[in-house]
This record gives C-alpha cells, structure tokens and sequence, in this order.
C-alpha cells in the first residue's frame, strides 16, 4: 500500500473541510450580521400628515401609541379577515393602547384611522417587501430621537412638580419684575413673554400681561388683570382659571386670586398650569397664543340683597305705645255690645282683655329692659294691628 499516497487523500480531505467550515461560519455571520434598529421607527402623532406604515407578508408590525386608543376606523382591516375582500389582519384589544397589522396579499394598501383624545389622526398602511417590526408614536410636540426614528435607551419616567415646587415657582411669578431686577440669577432660567392680550366679554376685561415658564418643572405662570368695568361686584371662582391653545385646554394646578373683582376697578391674579401626570410635557411655549377662561359663581350673600345695597340710615321707628292706643281704640268699639248685655264687672273687663290681647305683640317694647337691635330690613316688616284685620 502507498502510505504517502493516503497521507496526501487525507490531508486534502482535512484542508476541504476546514475550508467548508471556515466559509459556513463567515456565511452565517455575514447573514445575521444585520442591523435591525431600523425596523424599528418612531414617528410623532401630526394630524395634518397621515404617518407611512410599512407592513409585510410574514409576521407583523405594532403600532404603539402614546395613550388609550379610543376607536379604530378603516375599511380592509379585520380582526377576523376575509382573504378575497379584505387587505390587512387586525390585532387589537379594547383599552390598550397599541395594535398589530400583517397583509394578506402582495401589493395591498389602505388608510387607517385611530382616534385618540377625541383627536384623529391617519395612518397610510402599505404591503412592504422590507416591513417595520414596530412603529412607536410620540405625543405631538415631541422632539429628539424618538421623532428621528434612531435607536435609544429608555428614558426614565419624569416626575411631576410637588405642590411645594409650584407655590414657589408661582412667587416667581407674582415678584418677577422685582426679581429680575435684584436678584436676576433666579430668573435667568425661565421663558417669559409679556403678550398684553386683551379679551373684551360685555362689561369683563381680561388681559394677559405676562407668560413665564419652568422647563424643569414643566410649569407655565400666568400673570393676568382682571377688569370690571359694570356697577355688580363680580364673583369667581379662584380655582377654575384655565387656559386654551388651538383644541388643547389646561387647567390651573395653583393659584393665587381674591375670587372678587369689586364694581369699578381692577385685580390682579396669578396661576400655573403643568404637564401632564404621565411625565409629557404640556407643550404650550410663552409665545403662544391664550385664550384665558375664568369661571364665575353665584355670590354667597343674601339673595334678597343687591349686591351693592347700601344700608339705609336708621330712622326713627314707630313707637309701640301709639300702636297699642290705636289698638286699643279699634277693639274697644266692637266690645261695647258685650258690655251692654252682661252688665256685670265681667263683662266690662272683656274690652281690657281684648286689649291686652292685642297689646301683648304691641307693648312688648314698652318694658323696661333694652331694645332689640334694629335691622334696616325691620322697615318692610307690616304693622302688628294690620295682621289682626
């Protein structure tokens, strides 16, 4: 046997195999070598641009949305589809805030719409040879890496401003221009903008003088002047300032306001709205344009009283010694019949007891102990005789 001929047969064996080897392993590290990343994509909700969704054949793409999905409207999309009528497979549960799509057929495409925060906003849903695995919308407003699409590291949750931080960040508010003069380090961090917006409802002046915001907070100070230009006293509720921007409405978390703007004059008031309690921002910047909503309430005082009644001066009453004369005459006559048939000592005292009687309302005031005090409404009250008749 040729030893050196078999040597050599199993040496190329050797040699082809290691170089099989080498080539499958650098075949499968060149195949999965792959950067995924951008099958995943973060858009932000835009309700004037539908968002482009690209959804394949195999598997699915999630969509993800900022909050609670309301409603799901679209035509072709179907939980359970019908492969001949139907375009895309849904996947959705009521309350969650995400959903799944996969095309049915090549070449298929559809507009979806989602309505979320009683706002709608479109998606362009596309059969794509190169499919998104996820598609991750932000809240509108937000910027940064989450809007480029490019990969990040999860953000912790922001924490939302303590009462304690609002309060001091509302004396900001109320002493800015002082501060800002003093102590301009305080300050040199907000945003502050001086709109002088003026709104005219009826008799009601508002004005905006001032807008300040705390990007650390998340905070947004209001600076306004109430004017009341009527002859009522106009009551509000200290608490229900609000402000709107476009559709968006944010209500205040603190404030400072009396709750009266007396007839004739003017106050000021200040408040602050914040972000949301998911940790989003608010989004309104200082030079946006406020509406400013106050909410007026009833007054607390006696209904029957104007709000601006002026009490009269107290002027002398009618003395209870006149009204028991007076009284006293108008049932004597009546008594006199009694009298001429009795005849008696019992008889003649019927008058007398009669008018007692009617003395007893009357004379009450005659006794030696203190007045009551007297009201100016005592002057609409009617005559203790008048109610007898």
């Amino acid at each position: 046997m040729n030893w050196q001929g078999v040597r050599f047969v199993v040496g190329l064996v050797n040699i082809t195999f290691c170089s099989w080897s080498c080539y499958s392993q650098d075949s499968d590290t060149a195949k999965w070598d792959v950067d995924l990343s951008r099958k995943v994509v973060h858009r932000v909700l835009n309700q004037s641009e539908p968002a482009h969704v690209k959804v394949g054949l195999q598997g699915i793409t999630t969509l993800e949305f900022p909050a609670k999905i309301e409603a799901i409207n679209g035509y072709g999309f179907a939980m359970q589809p019908n492969m001949e009528t139907d375009e895309f497979q849904l996947l959705y549960e009521k309350g969650t805030n995400f959903l799944s799509l996969k095309a049915l057929r090549p070449g298929v495409s559809a507009n979806l719409t989602v309505i979320i925060n009683e706002k709608v906003y479109c998606l362009y849903c596309e059969e794509d040879s190169d499919p998104s695995f996820a598609v991750i919308f932000g809240a509108p407003g937000e910027s940064g890496s989450r809007a480029t699409g490019e990969a990040q590291f999860p953000v912790p949750e922001k924490k939302v401003a303590s009462r304690e931080q609002l309060l001091g960040f509302l004396d900001k508010v109320k002493g800015y221009p002082g501060l800002k003069a003093a102590q301009p380090d305080l300050v040199a961090s907000l945003n502050v903008a001086e709109p002088n917006k003026i709104t005219q409802i009826g008799e009601i002046q508002t004005v905006i003088k001032r807008v300040v915001r705390d990007d650390a907070l998340d905070a947004v100070g209001f600076e306004v002047q109430l004017d009341n230009k009527s002859q009522s006293d106009l009551y509000f509720d200290p608490e229900g300032f609000a402000v709107r921007v476009g559709d968006e409405k944010y209500d205040q978390s603190v404030s400072d306001a009396a709750g009266i703007v007396p007839a004739m004059t003017s106050v000021p008031a200040f408040f602050v709205i914040t972000g949301t309690a998911n940790g989003r921002r608010n989004g309104p910047a200082v030079d946006q344009d406020f509406d400013l909503q106050i909410r007026a309430v009833e007054t607390a005082r006696n209904p029957n009283v104007a709000v601006n009644f002026t009490e009269p001066s107290v002027e002398p009453m009618p003395r209870a010694a006149s009204v028991g004369d007076q009284g006293g005459s108008k049932v004597a006559n009546p008594g006199k019949g009694n009298v001429s048939r009795t005849g008696d000592k019992a008889g003649k005292k019927k008058p007398r007891q009669g008018a007692a009687r009617i003395g007893t309302n009357n004379h009450g005031k005659k006794t030696p102990e203190p007045s009551p005090q007297k009201h100016w409404f005592d002057i609409f009250k009617r005559d203790g005789v008048t109610e007898e008749r």
